[in-house]
């Protein structure tokens, strides 16, 4: 097995909205994953490691996926792949401290290519250490504290605790390589206050 490591770089760019009804959020990503060791990619390995980037999916999407939402190769030299990931996405929101609360909002990209050894070419990734959020255009201002950070985080999916062997599925499910992207916000309770409470309890006790 030929296994080919690929370093990550996020840059988290909008934040549109969060929809706490729908439990979604609206946002625009920038992914690049450029080839780290070896150096290059064997010329009969090429294909795979192609056909490896474009079985990429968002998980948490609720849009059907576009044609330019799909990883390209920008740098064939180099082996660099971009990725530009926007639309709406759902996130369990947690209320309980309402209107104290932090959100960790998050993305989960998975890619389509079991994690077997059957499988001669494997591609890995690891954090680059150069993400960041970098914030064009943040919608929400008033409500939420700007996000700081974006923390990437990488693993597969998981395999059922219960799986046993059957006759129909005789051999372990495969796993799957993901990358998890997730930022964080935190709700401004003053906003809540003068624009929530306290109009209404105006209203109630007038």
């Amino acid at each position: 097995m030929r296994v080919y490591y690929f370093g990550v770089r996020v840059n988290w760019d909008k934040l549109l909205a969060i929809d706490q009804q729908k439990e979604s959020f609206k946002a625009q990503i920038f992914v690049e994953a450029t080839l780290l060791h070896p150096q290059k990619v064997r010329e009969r390995d090429e294909e795979d490691v192609l056909k490896f980037f474009t079985r990429a999916t968002v998980e948490n999407s609720l849009a059907k996926p576009k044609d330019d939402e799909f990883p390209t190769q920008d740098d064939k030299k180099n082996w660099r792949f971009v990725w530009l990931i926007h639309g709406e996405f759902g996130e369990e929101l947690e209320l309980q401290n309402f209107p104290f609360d932090t959100q960790d909002l998050s993305v989960m990209l998975r890619f389509g290519w079991p994690c077997k050894d059957r499988k001669e070419v494997q591609v890995r990734f690891v954090d680059s250490r150069k993400s960041k959020v970098f914030v064009n255009i943040f919608c929400l201002k008033n409500a939420w504290t700007e996000p700081k950070a974006v923390d990437v985080r990488f693993g597969f999916t998981k395999i059922d605790e219960n799986w046993k062997p059957t006759p129909e599925e005789p051999e372990i499910p495969d796993q799957f390589p993901l990358i998890w992207i997730r930022c964080q916000v935190g709700r401004k309770p003053k906003f809540y206050l003068l624009n929530v409470v306290l109009p209404v309890a105006s209203i109630v006790f007038a």
